[in-house]
């Protein structure tokens, strides 16, 4: 796992690789899935930290797993072409054409579970969201823009809009969800990850205000790299020997 994420610590962000068959030349053998998922990493959060970056990825390859689908087939909404966001009606944006670091991330994410790949690692997200980002659009554009915390009150408890801009109506619907939690290497004020909801919604959802509210303790990176790592190690490590049975 530390040995995925000092690779893609060091792989460059460009030549980027406007096409799955130019990436094919630097990458043989690169799948037209993994492709597909460097192109999210990149449009989504392509300047993150490592794990950051896998996280995007691990969230996507899980809402295609829940939908059945190819990972191809979600992040491009069944159309088979790359854009933006919303447009044709795609989950996420594959707007921007990935460089190898993307493309190392993504082939992490699709090694195998933790601790011998990545997959795992965003504790079974499905959906994510840049905090700063949307309180910053907020802020400059009320008009198209509601504040983090809205999204965050919509998504947990699958809420509908009401009747005023960024307001929301009472009525729950079944796709609730919660924040994944603190994870080493990642600011959860630049990417806050939700997964579906379990039975610890309600406390998760109380947690995540108190990021959003209180900016002043989540500035930027929580520790330096080499600490980041030590203790992604750690919890990963652990919860795959309890897992095996080794400690418990």
């Amino acid at each position: 796992m530390l040995d995925h994420l000092a690779k893609i610590a060091t792989a460059p962000t460009s030549p980027r690789f406007e096409t799955h068959e130019e990436a094919l030349e630097r990458f043989p053998g690169l799948t037209r899935d993994a492709y597909a998922l460097s192109r999210v990493i990149n449009s989504e959060h392509g300047s993150g930290t490592p794990t950051e970056m896998c996280c995007i990825g691990d969230a996507d390859a899980n809402k295609a797993a829940r939908q059945r689908r190819s990972i191809f087939d979600h992040v491009t909404a069944g159309t088979g072409q790359y854009g933006h966001q919303g447009e044709d009606k795609r989950p996420v944006s594959t707007a921007r054409a990935p460089g190898p670091r993307h493309v190392v991330a993504a082939l992490a994410v699709l090694a195998g579970p933790q601790p011998f790949g990545m997959r795992g690692i965003a504790r079974g997200a499905e959906r994510y969201f840049d905090v700063k980002a949307q309180a910053a659009s907020a802020a400059s554009s009320p008009e198209t823009h509601c504040p983090p915390l809205v999204i965050l009150e919509r998504w947990t408890y699958s809420l509908p809009w009401g009747s005023e801009r960024c307001t929301l109506g009472t009525k729950r619907g079944g796709d609730q969800q919660e924040w994944v939690g603190p994870i080493p290497g990642v600011d959860p004020y630049v990417l806050m990850l939700m997964r579906p909801a379990t039975a610890h919604q309600d406390a998760l959802y109380q947690d995540a205000r108190r990021v959003i509210e209180s900016r002043g303790s989540y500035k930027g990176r929580w520790l330096p790299d080499a600490v980041d790592l030590a203790l992604l190690a750690v919890v990963v490590g652990g919860a795959w020997l309890a897992a095996q049975g080794v400690i418990g």
